[in-house]
């Protein structure tokens, strides 16, 4: 059986579940790897923001922030999403998690909140904290009150990013990435992170060209970000981000919940099978 983290199982339901699926997102080499990304990208934007500010560039200030939430989304959280989901439904069948969870009176869907709600949490962790420490040190360095006004709502808006990436992504990656290989799993990600790109010609025939750019995960996150941008809030298109992120978030639970009960339904199946033959 897998070696699970220690855990008061009394409480399992509710936080300790969750504190249960947040270990089991960030075991592994690949988390650390996530955070010493996550570091030098904090470092790295941090001094971008110096250089644009000896450079007499400081109303790129707000820009900053905002591409590290970008690069640590794309970048340090597929990363960790990927590794963390992979194949994961079944290990956690064949390592004896499942088993251990519901002989603890855990049911499918109490597993499937510790796994997507850990993941997410993790990867905001990765995302929108590494986001909030780059508008950190960008406000510090702004030599005005304007920039440094702007710069902070601009690193509010890398923060929300931030969280919207890890509760999109979560559900996602285990939907794509939680029962299939590596490779199957690889491709069903990028097909649903670049097919609604591919087909943007056609759904423009059949949608408002507004919500044609929120429907991919990309796009939809994109927006969300860009309408809390310094510029001013635009609060049609975060309406509309919020509702296909929302969207895609159930749509990819449901994937996930269909995936849970699948070898249990197998299970029943055989054992129906084997009383039959008796």
């Amino acid at each position: 059986m897998a070696n699970v983290a220690p855990m008061d199982w009394r409480g399992a339901r509710g936080g300790g579940l969750v504190a249960l699926g947040f270990y089991l997102a960030r075991r592994g080499a690949t988390a650390a790897i996530g955070l010493a990304l996550t570091v030098a990208c904090v470092l790295g934007f941090g001094g971008l923001a110096v250089v644009f500010v000896r450079s007499g560039k400081v109303d790129a200030l707000p820009d900053v922030p905002l591409l590290a939430s970008s690069a640590l989304a794309f970048g340090v959280g597929v990363l960790v999403a990927f590794a963390a989901s992979t194949r994961v439904l079944r290990r956690d069948e064949e390592d004896g998690v499942r088993g251990l969870l519901r002989a603890r009176g855990v049911d499918a869907s109490g597993y499937l909140a510790a796994r997507v709600v850990g993941l997410a949490i993790a990867l905001a962790v990765f995302v929108a904290g590494g986001s909030a420490l780059v508008g950190i040190l960008t406000s510090l360095v702004a030599k005005s009150r304007g920039v440094a006004g702007h710069t902070l709502q601009a690193s509010f808006a890398a923060v929300v990013f931030g969280v919207a990436f890890a509760a999109t992504f979560a559900p996602v990656a285990m939907a794509t990435l939680g029962a299939r290989s590596r490779g199957r799993g690889y491709l069903a990600l990028l097909t649903v992170l670049v097919l609604p790109e591919l087909l943007h010609a056609s759904l423009a025939r059949i949608l408002a060209p507004e919500w044609v750019d929120v429907c991919s995960v990309p796009g939809a996150l994109l927006a969300l970000s860009a309408s809390l941008a310094p510029t001013g809030l635009d609060a049609a298109m975060l309406a509309r981000s919020a509702v296909a992120l929302v969207a895609i978030i159930g749509i990819a639970l449901l994937v996930v919940r269909a995936e849970i009960a699948r070898p249990r339904a197998a299970s029943v199946v055989a054992l129906g099978r084997r009383r039959h033959l008796s």
